[in-house]
């Protein structure tokens, strides 16, 4: 069976199926975010961010690009990026493509249905974050042993008690009668942390550790050491020696009179360990004090888990949040790790390791394409839908693959974990990279060490993005990706199935928010391999390929149980190899990718629209609307592309500028039916003042939107010209001018067609008819607007099937439009 992949952020991949026997087809390809500009949806951890929904019947996968993932074309110092989605991801990478004869060439193949028709659902942003790990209780030694620790508060256990003087360390519990397994498990928290924003904590329910225990050991001490202190009730003796006296060491009496239990091997007794340089990298050289950086988190948590500012504050709200953040990074430079020497120095030996685990790698190399970053280059003549890249499973990086990797006890315990594969795949990607011995490590050093995601954006560079429709989705996915680092900063400090992460010593803010954007301009969704669902997933080797206007070419195969991809057209000795990530706009490339993408077919804008239900014909419009499958009230598009409004669009602006009369007519008249299926239409008209009120209407509201600007189309190509705007703020502006483009390209139409109805109007030009014809043997009804002879249209020729079943799908449709 084999399944299309196709991208989409933040952003999924749909994959279409093939019996055995079948000749294989030829081309299928997902749309992987990580190429060049950095695209996969890619969600889009929504952010980074990167969008779950119900899940779809069969999987799709998302392109993501190399250049365009905002990929860097060194390894600067600093942890490798990770590639979303479509974002998104959200959020994500690019997207498997439609196989050969899903669709033709030229058009636009819909990567959320598969082979069948049947629609898949599209990858959606990031979820918002649910509840916290079912409650369970923690204790230390059970009530009939001594106890070796107080409370137990993230990072501050094991540190000495400000007040008392005294280490507190948990210890499992391994009396039945507590937990029930010997295992430290958490309190109960009630609800999510980061819904409320307060902070998680695991409180002993058993007694407070005497004060006089405390440890006074270093870092590599496990022995208890305790101020001493005569306690012979019987001789009456009870002084205290001055704090200056020489602490004496009685690890063995102490334990011997149940004082005190010897300390676990996973307890840390002493000054918290510096981070030590991993093998494949360097690690950290400074250390930075927990209980600083958990009060900065706890705070950050608060402030992102707070409601919603009202309209105009958005902004203050995201620079109070980037302080704390930059706080927190402040705090954490030099904890982070990173890998030794340039990223093209490590392309040679993912190659190898590509080829030794199955991949393909005959025919193309990677190289640097200025511009677009890094990308795929063909070494010999490849031709269209040509099968020339195929990755296995084995070599991808997915949320099944975190399960069963150190990351597994923690997953199985963390519902926000469970719910948003996107982060836990992120999370996967950064136990892995800082494990030497790591099976992904050749392809977790090719990643870039940084992105241009949103997310990397300088505060004055995000300026630049303000009064465009992407500012409100960039305030998002920097408040999620914070709220969620604060969450799980606590987590891992204080979570007992957090003790064997590789992160527990280490985990940065800088960390995080590389591996949310490598897996936000990366994600594809690929089927498990029963088939039965999808899951998330990063393919290596595949999401080096950038993107470029097209179709989906990449899917899953899974009778042989791998990726593959065919050639989007012909491609010639030397020219790089280009794939198709979806009909993503460029504020979701922007968002979610980190890349502007020029003369993309597929950019729009956004306008919401409604009727209002004051209006005196609210009912009437609502009842109509609704026979044609549109809601009262959406968010519609305002296209770069001629006819800049969609069929959809055209079909709500003429109920909404409808009159009684005209409604009465497409609710009870004669062909009611017919008149609601031409709404869409625009060689229809309800009539010509309805054409004339609408395109007006459309007019004026595309106009107040590009007065919400600060800057004209003119003023923004001065800005572009400016040899000192960094290459972010220059993607920033293009995308604000492209919106004004199309807004403007919006208005002149608009106001061509006003004119071109009013003189029809007054010229007393009749009104095109739809006429319907009944055809003998066949009970479907063909519009006469389709063409056509009698003897074309007959039944059983190929024109009469071909209409007949665009009639049937039209039909069967819950929107026709």
């Amino acid at each position: 069976m084999r399944h299309s992949l196709k991208g989409g952020f933040a952003r999924g991949t749909t994959l279409k199926t093939r019996q055995a026997g079948q000749q294989r087809p030829r081309s299928v390809v997902p749309n992987l975010p990580g190429s060049a500009r950095a695209p996969l949806n890619g969600p889009q951890l929504s952010a980074p961010s990167l969008t779950p929904g119900p899940t779809p019947r069969v999987p799709e996968v998302t392109n993501q690009p190399e250049s365009h993932r905002g990929s860097a074309s060194s390894h600067p110092a600093g942890p490798p990026p990770l590639r979303p989605g479509s974002a998104a991801g959200s959020v994500g990478g690019p997207r498997l493509q439609p196989l050969p004869g899903s669709a033709t060439a030229g058009s636009s193949w819909n990567p959320n249905r598969t082979a069948q028709g049947a629609r898949l659902p599209a990858p959606g942003p990031t979820p918002s974050p649910c509840p916290a790990p079912a409650p369970q209780p923690l204790c230390r030694s059970p009530p009939t042993s001594a106890c070796t620790g107080g409370e137990r508060r993230g990072p501050e256990s094991g540190k000495r008690d400000s007040a008392r003087g005294r280490r507190r360390v948990a210890t499992p519990c391994s009396d039945p009668r507590v937990s029930g397994s010997g295992a430290v498990q958490p309190q109960s928290v009630g609800h999510s942390p980061l819904a409320s924003g307060k902070p998680l904590s695991y409180v002993s329910p058993c007694r407070p550790r005497p004060s006089w225990m405390w440890n006074a050991g270093n870092s590599t001490s496990s022995r208890c050491v305790a101020q001493r202190k005569t306690s012979d009730r019987r001789s009456g003796a009870h002084r205290r020696l001055p704090t200056n006296q020489k602490k004496v060491e009685l690890p063995k009496k102490l334990a011997s009179r149940g004082l005190c239990s010897p300390p676990t091997p996973r307890q840390k007794m002493g000054k918290k360990s510096r981070v030590k340089t991993q093998k494949s990298g360097t690690g950290a050289t400074a250390a930075a004090s927990p209980k600083e950086i958990l009060n900065l988190t706890s705070e950050l948590l608060q402030k992102c888990s707070s409601p919603a500012p009202g309209p105009g504050k958005e902004w203050e709200e995201y620079v109070q949040i980037r302080s704390l953040v930059e706080k927190i990074r402040k705090k954490q430079k030099g904890l982070s790790v990173t890998f030794d020497g340039k990223r093209e120095d490590y392309f040679p030996e993912l190659m190898k390791w590509a080829s030794a685990n199955g991949a393909s790698v005959e025919g193309f190399e990677v190289v640097n394409f200025e511009e677009e970053g890094f990308g795929l280059r063909a070494t010999r003549e490849i031709k269209a839908e040509e099968l020339f890249l195929w990755v296995p499973r084995k070599l991808l990086m997915t949320v099944e693959s975190a399960k069963n990797s150190v990351l597994g006890p923690l997953y199985s315990q963390d519902r926000i974990l469970q719910a948003m594969g996107n982060i836990a795949l992120a999370f996967h990607l950064l136990c892995e990279r800082a494990s030497p011995n790591s099976f992904w490590q050749p392809y977790i050093q090719t990643l870039p060490s940084e992105y241009d995601t949103p997310l990397y954006f300088e505060e004055d560079e995000v300026r630049y993005l303000q009064s465009t429709q992407a500012i409100h989705d960039v305030f998002s996915q920097y408040k999620n990706t914070a709220r969620q680092y604060a969450y799980f900063y606590r987590v891992i400090q204080t979570h007992p199935h957090a003790n064997k992460l590789p992160l527990k010593d280490s985990f940065t803010y800088e960390d995080y928010r590389w591996a949310v954007s490598s897996v936000m301009t990366r994600q594809n969704q690929i089927p498990t391999e029963d088939g039965s669902r999808v899951t998330l997933a990063l393919i290596p080797l595949w999401d080096m390929c950038n993107h470029t206007n097209g179709l989906i070419t990449t899917g899953y195969n899974l009778e042989d149980d791998r990726c593959e991809c065919v050639a989007l057209r012909d491609f010639h000795a030397g020219e790089q190899i280009y794939i198709f990530y979806g009909t993503r706009s460029n504020a979701e490339f922007v968002i979610h990718s980190g890349f502007f993408f020029d003369n993309n077919s597929h950019d729009r804008v956004k306008i919401k629209l409604g009727v209002s239900k004051s209006d005196r014909l609210y009912a009437m419009k609502a009842e109509v609307l609704a026979r044609a499958g549109i809601p009262t009230s959406s968010v519609f598009a305002l296209h770069f592309t001629e006819p800049p409004i969609s069929a959809q669009l055209l079909a709500f602006l003429r109920v909404f500028c409808m009159t009684e009369e005209e409604l009465r007519e497409h609710l009870l008249g004669d062909g009611a039916i017919d008149r609601i299926f031409t709404l869409g239409n625009s060689e229809f008209p309800v009539s010509w003042d309805n054409e004339v009120k609408l395109w007006t209407f459309l007019e004026d509201r595309a106009s107040l939107l590009l007065k919400t600007y600060k800057t004209t189309i003119e003023e923004d190509k001065a800005v572009l010209r400016s040899p000192a705007l960094s290459a972010r703020a220059a993607m920033a502006v293009k995308l604000r001018l492209g919106e004004k483009e199309i807004l403007e390209k919006a208005v002149r139409s608009a106001a061509a067609s006003r004119e071109h109805c009013r003189r029809q109007m007054q010229e007393g030009a009749p009104l095109p008819r739809h006429r319907a014809r009944r055809l003998p043997r066949c009970g479907v009804r063909l519009r006469s607007s389709w063409g056509g002879t009698e003897s074309e249209a007959a039944p059983g020729s190929s024109w009469f099937s071909h209409k007949l079943e665009i009639f049937k799908a039209t039909l069967l449709s819950k929107n026709p439009y």
